[in-house]
């Protein structure tokens, strides 16, 4: 997820699937940045959308918008979290990009 420079906490939610041969995978769904689920048009379908983002490492650099379908008969269980995000202050976000930067280039 790529961090803002929002300075209020904003909810986001994070999606997990489980299928029937053991296999999981995670999802975080955040309105704000324009991702969306659409449950649809079958029932047994779920459509995650997730917009382009500004790369973590380099926020030059953008992620390109992906639309993922889940097909439910394949799925045992999933999983809905809501958890709020807060804004990381600006000093720990210069850190943060410090340590990527530094150990990507080695």
């Amino acid at each position: 997820m790529y961090i803002t420079s929002t300075t209020e906490p904003r909810t986001v939610v994070d999606y997990e699937f489980v299928c029937h041969s053991g296999y999981a995978f995670m999802h975080t769904i955040d309105e704000d940045l324009g991702d969306t689920v659409a449950f649809g048009p079958t029932p047994l379908t779920v459509t995650l959308y997730l917009a382009e983002k500004a790369s973590i490492t380099d926020p030059e650099i953008a992620i390109p918008a992906e639309e993922i379908t889940v097909f439910l008969t394949h799925v045992v269980t999933m999983h809905k979290r809501p958890r709020i995000v807060h804004p990381t202050p600006p000093e720990q976000k210069f850190d943060l990009r410090k340590v990527i930067v530094s150990k990507s280039v080695n």
